[in-house]
């Protein structure tokens, strides 16, 4: 079940992204799987994108320990 978030976003992004409108369309039924806060889970998927796996978790560590709530205004 998608996030209750998620249609409104979908609009978002495809007014603001011609290709993200394309594959939105083409592809309807797709939806982010909910794993709890979604900023928490905005900042997880950065810090995952670094360059390897190990990368990513030495940072996702320093990030953590400076904001362990991971609110946006830890983060800030």
């Amino acid at each position: 079940m998608a996030p209750a978030y998620w249609n409104r976003a979908k609009r978002a992004l495809a007014r603001r992204d011609a290709v993200l409108a394309r594959i939105i369309r083409d592809h309807p039924r797709i939806a982010l799987e909910p794993r709890g806060e979604p900023f928490f889970t905005l900042a997880r998927s950065i810090v995952g994108q670094q360059i390897s796996v190990k990368a990513a978790a030495s940072i996702w560590a320093r990030l953590a320990a400076l904001a362990p709530r991971m609110l946006p205004q830890q983060v800030l």
